[in-house]
This record gives C-alpha cells, sequence and structure tokens, in this order.
C-alpha cells in the first residue's frame, strides 16, 4: 500500500468514528523531536498534534538507541512522512539523455516521549503555561489584517470574498463562547491567504467539487493551527456525522488532499503569522 493510502485511511478510520482528527482540542505546544529539537512540520505536525498525548514530543528508535535509551515494551509507534528525491535518466523530445528528478512519498515511525526509557530529558520542556489567549490571537488578526489591508465587515454569516478582498463576520458578542469566534475566524482569514496577491491559491470552484473540498480542509487545519499557537481549542462543528461523511467521501476521491492541504495549511499559517511566501 502507498504511503498517501496508509495516511488517508488512518484519517478516514477517525472519521467513521465520528472523531474529526484536524478539529482535536488542538495541543498548544508545537510536536517536536524531542532528540533534534526541531519541529515537525506540514501533515507531521497536523497529524501528530491531534495525538491524545499530554506531550507531543517523539523520537526514532534509532535515535532512542543512539542515546542511550529504550522503548517500552507494547508503544505504539505513529507515522511521520517525506520526501525522498530520486534521478532518473528519461528521454527528452529530442531524443537526447537527460536526469530528471521525481519526489516519492515515504514514511517512518516515531514514538512518543511517554514510551521512552533510559533518557533525562530538558525538565522545562515538561511545563505548561497559563497563555494569554485573546491577547495574543489578536495581536495575530490585527497584524495580519493591518499588513494586508483587510476589512472585517459585519454581517449574519462568516466568509471571505475574494474579489473585493475582505472577510464578513457576524459580531463577537452573538457566538457562544470566545474560542468559536476566534476559530471562525481563523478559518476566513486562512481563506484571505490563498487571493492571487498573496499565496495564489484560490481558484472559482463550486460547492461539492473536489477543489471546494480541498480549499475547506486547508481553512479548517489553518485554523486549528492558529487555535493551537493561541493556546485556545478549536470550536467542533454541528452535525458532525454529515461532516464527517463528506469528508470521507473527499478523501477516498483524492488519495493526497490531506497530506497537501496540510503543507499548504502550515503555508496559510506562516503567511498570516510571519507575512512569509
Amino acid at each position: 500500500m502507498k504511503v498517501n493510502e496508509i495516511i488517508t485511511n488512518e484519517i478516514i478510520e477517525s472519521l467513521s468514528k465520528e472523531i474529526i482528527p484536524w478539529q482535536k482540542p488542538w495541543n498548544s505546544i508545537a510536536p517536536k523531536n524531542i532528540v533534534t529539537n526541531r519541529e515537525y512540520s506540514g501533515f507531521n505536525k497536523l497529524y501528530l498534534g491531534t495525538l491524545p498525548y499530554k506531550f507531543p514530543y517523539f523520537a526514532t528508535f534509532k535515535q532512542v538507541k543512539a542515546k542511550g535509551g529504550s522503548i517500552k515494551k507494547g508503544a505504539k509507534s505513529e507515522i511521520c512522512i517525506f520526501w525522498n528525491i530520486k534521478e532518473r535518466q528519461v528521454e527528452n523530445k529530442n531524443g537526447k539523455i537527460e536526469t530528471k528528478k521525481f519526489p516519492l512519498l515515504r514514511y517512518f515511525k516515531v514514538f512518543n516521549v511517554e514510551y521512552i526509557e533510559g533518557i533525562e530529558f530538558d525538565k522545562e520542556l515538561f511545563e505548561t503555561n497559563e497563555i494569554e489567549n485573546n491577547e495574543i490571537a489578536d495581536n495575530i488578526i490585527n497584524n495580519y489584517l493591518d499588513n494586508e489591508s483587510i476589512e472585517i465587515k459585519n454581517g449574519s454569516n462568516a466568509s471571505y470574498n475574494p474579489v473585493s478582498d475582505f472577510i464578513t463576520m457576524p459580531s463577537k458578542e452573538i457566538f457562544t463562547s470566545r474560542s468559536g469566534y476566534y476559530s471562525t475566524l481563523f478559518h476566513e482569514m486562512a481563506h484571505s491567504t490563498g487571493h492571487k496577491n498573496r499565496l495564489n491559491r484560490l481558484e472559482a470552484t463550486k460547492f461539492g467539487t473536489e477543489k471546494y473540498a480541498k480549499e475547506e480542509l486547508v481553512a479548517e487545519i489553518t485554523s486549528c493551527f492558529l487555535c493551537g499557537k493561541t493556546g485556545m481549542k478549536k470550536e467542533s462543528i454541528e452535525n458532525t456525522k454529515a461532516y464527517c461523511q463528506s469528508w470521507i467521501k473527499a478523501l477516498k476521491d483524492d488519495k493526497n488532499m490531506i497530506i497537501s492541504a496540510a503543507g499548504m495549511a502550515e503555508k496559510a499559517e506562516n503567511f498570516i503569522v510571519n507575512g512569509e511566501k
């Protein structure tokens, strides 16, 4: 079975149980490799960050062994993916042989820190602090909207208008929770990053199409990433069963969707927070 199929099948299994991986309460600690201290990115950030561990720190078996540690018996491993670039000699249109590079999706296994024994880690990594959620969220929102000259207009529904480049949002007071307001606004801000003058991701799409589903998935994951960065939980969707069924269909139709969407979401998050293209 191909790597993208393995990953997609795991996501579909969660959805079949009415568990939405990208809408789980997001861990405000960024998933990272406990040995190298490097944060995971793209799909690995999405997937490892939603797993039910107290601390999202991981390492490979080889890394643990090299440090003189061991893995507890019966420990469950998790999948990480990477692109392996292969070179191949091919004949071009002119009949000449040239070298071309082909990206191949591969995976490796990691273990959560709770399964690792015999290694002393920095205790500060396992300390949790109270986060001023609203202040952090407001700073991210205001800086992004000001830098990109995006206006928020009051309306009965939440949406982003790519033609006029503005966001429509109901007033904050009518939301049942502040996290609900922020996660919704983050979703619409994510759509705005797809504007042609920013990440140039948006296309003219219709509801129910594969491209529409993918853009919605990018916005949902971006909202989760931003909720995690600001220490808030992603507000859950109503009518979960129907929602899950729609995503199951979309993911079955495109086995690369979740991996690609996670990468796009990370770019959207970085653009909103740091202005990076």
